[in-house]
């Protein structure tokens, strides 16, 4: 055995659901930047229809604000989350299992369904729908991991919620 078949790396394209908070905050700010255009004299005080644009302008800013520091609090986390697992696999610190993949249980393409398997009693589950720092590709979608019987060497750390991720 001596490929690398995955390794832990940092993927951007695995953050980019995180761009939805903030598509929306700025989607919610920059509203009340056009809305005077499209009605003209809604921005102008005594003005027909200004104390609800200026409730719906703050409602606007608030729900902006929200979403923009959801973004950023994801994000920042799951590199995070990124650093804290890249350091424990440069130190060594991942526990380790070598054997014979067994029970493996394949991700359906279109299905809402997991792919796992054990080596040595020790428990993998994954799916590409996760958003984590670790694998989680189906042999589907060109996972590593395709059948029982393969022979693999695995670095993982188990989670908060007694998942194994997998990191090596």
């Amino acid at each position: 055995m001596g490929n690398v078949l995955y390794e832990l790396n940092f993927n951007w394209v695995e953050s980019l659901p995180f761009i939805i908070p903030l598509l929306v905050g700025l989607g919610f700010i920059f509203t009340f930047k056009w809305y005077p255009s499209q009605n003209p004299g809604t921005d102008q005080k005594c003005s027909k229809g200004h104390v609800g644009y200026v409730i719906a302008k703050w409602i606007g800013w608030i729900i902006g604000a929200f979403a923009i520091c959801l973004f950023v609090l994801l994000t920042l986390a799951h590199i995070a989350d990124y650093q804290e697992k890249r350091e424990i696999l440069d130190n060594n610190q991942a526990m380790v299992v070598e054997g014979i993949v067994e029970k493996y249980h394949a991700q359906s393409r279109g299905g809402h369904d997991t792919e796992h398997f054990e080596i040595d009693g020790i428990y993998f589950e994954y799916s590409n729908a996760e958003l984590s720092n670790g694998y989680n590709t189906p042999a589907c979608y060109g996972g590593v991991v395709k059948d029982n019987g393969q022979h693999l060497k695995i670095k993982f750390v188990g989670d908060d919620t007694g998942n194994n991720i997998i990191l090596y």
